[in-house]
């Protein structure tokens, strides 16, 4: 199994928990299978190709956007064609959070045990950004010992969305950096004035240290 096919199988395994709380076991089945159908379509289309990063290691960006782009289309197919994008945002924040907050909490706990957790939170941050988020163009505008504000200049999530004339979707994505900045809340802010998905040149990420 590649690494893209194992993070949609975590999806998909979430995705059950949470549609489960609301769907009959029939009709969890049906939507499950639309998903597994049209994510597979998405993810193979010409139109997403044109926006895969070149390096191999950001293909992972890919099945985010992917799977809520499927995850749309089943509900659409499955339940009503006039599905709202409220219905698909709550849905998708419910998977986020039972997808991603253990890691959100894992850095909580980190934060946790050091003495300087600004430091540990900025030097981490930068280093995961540079890495993990390679493809998306980052720029480090300032790192103190009070703030640190970066900037994405683009947007592989968006880029996905866009392709396929999804762009509604789009700013369900930006929800992510909101479940991780709650982790930290007790020491750290997290402030964003803009975001490529709402229209912006880039997105906007600044911290700042509240303190001890």
């Amino acid at each position: 199994m590649t690494n893209l096919e194992n993070l949609f199988q975590q999806y998909l395994y979430v995705s059950k928990n949470v549609l489960s709380e609301i769907f009959s076991d029939l009709l969890l089945e049906r939507i499950i299978l639309s998903i597994i159908e049209e994510f597979d379509i998405v993810l193979n289309s010409p139109l997403t190709k044109e926006v895969t990063p070149k390096e191999i290691n950001q293909h992972m960006h890919l099945v985010t956007a992917c799977f809520i782009i499927a995850l749309h289309r089943a509900l659409k197919i499955e339940i009503s064609p006039d599905v709202s994008i409220d219905d698909i945002k709550e849905i998708s924040i419910k998977i986020f959070q039972e997808l991603v907050g253990p890691l959100a909490d894992m850095q909580k706990n980190e934060l946790n045990m050091v003495e300087n957790k600004w430091k540990t939170f900025k030097e981490s941050t930068i280093n995961g950004t540079s890495t993990t988020y390679s493809s998306f163009n980052p720029k480090f505008i300032k790192g103190n010992e009070e703030v640190l504000e970066f900037h994405l200049n683009k947007c592989i999530f968006y880029e996905v969305f866009k392709v396929h004339e999804e762009l509604a979707l789009a700013p369900i994505l930006c929800f992510y950096d909101h479940i991780f900045a709650a982790a930290v809340e007790e020491w750290i802010d997290f402030k964003r004035s803009k975001t490529i998905a709402d229209g912006a040149d880039y997105c906007q990420f600044c911290y700042i240290f509240r303190g001890s």
